[in-house]
């Protein structure tokens, strides 16, 4: 900074960071790092000096026009020619250590003891759940779970396919797809796509807000179906121990 014509040493900034923070701009400044590492060795074969943006340019133009004459269409139509570090790219998903834990309830959803573990201990008390077959949103940490390990025992060959989180690490979401079997004589077999939507606060940063959105309406129908027979059934185990 310039003072009256010399320069001042910059305050450091008296911020604290907390454990969730720090964690976070931690995974962030790594990721940039490597792609700085990337982008340097991209750089090394050209002699010429360019402004940056023209060679930011012509990297790109140079890996599209690679990718069209290999008859695969434009990179960005097939998400499996992403390029590292992308919404697609599995290394990227699980920046904070909520979203790491989410992640072992989703692998561990035939262990229920360990998943339900994890989910307690990332989900807030107060957790807003708004379920896909409902609009009114669901309040409080107990009724999320019972909705979550009953979805996630309805869905087959589930999985994710893209995550986008803020750098913040306090805003998810993670784009999936599954498929919904039949209930009943007549129903097939859906396939569904849609998006898990977290909200997480605090310096521990659990989950505040949780949303599901899912399509086709068909799909969504039908696992209302499912989930309308699975509250019955307990409704009715609990009438009978009472």
């Amino acid at each position: 900074m310039l003072v009256g014509g010399e320069r001042q040493p910059v305050a450091k900034s008296d911020k604290k960071w907390s454990p969730l923070d720090a964690h976070v701009l931690a995974f962030y400044r790594k990721v940039r790092a490597e792609e700085g590492k990337r982008r340097k060795k991209e750089d090394m074969p050209s002699k010429v000096s360019k402004p940056k943006s023209a060679m930011r340019n012509h990297r790109r133009l140079t890996r599209i026009s690679a990718h069209l004459s290999s008859g695969n269409g434009h990179p960005g139509s097939n998400p499996q020619s992403s390029t590292t570090y992308s919404a697609y790219d599995p290394a990227t998903w699980w920046p904070t250590p909520t979203l790491k834990a989410w992640h072992q309830v989703v692998q561990a959803k035939t262990n229920w003891a360990l998943a339900k573990a994890k989910l307690r201990s990332i989900l807030h008390q107060d957790v807003l759940f708004h379920p896909p077959t409902y609009f009114e949103a669901r309040e409080g940490r107990q009724i999320a779970m019972f909705i979550l390990r009953n979805v996630a025992e309805i869905f087959h060959d589930f999985k994710y396919l893209r995550c986008f989180a803020d750098p913040a690490g306090r805003n998810a979401v993670l784009e999936f797809s599954a498929s919904v079997p039949p209930l009943e004589e007549g129903d097939e077999t859906l396939e569904v796509e849609g998006v898990d939507i977290l909200t997480m606060e605090g310096p521990d940063g659990k989950i505040t807000d949780f949303k599901v959105m899912v399509r086709p309406p068909e799909a969504a129908l039908l696992l209302k179906k499912h989930m309308d027979a699975r509250v019955r059934a307990f409704m009715k185990k609990l009438s009978s121990q009472s």
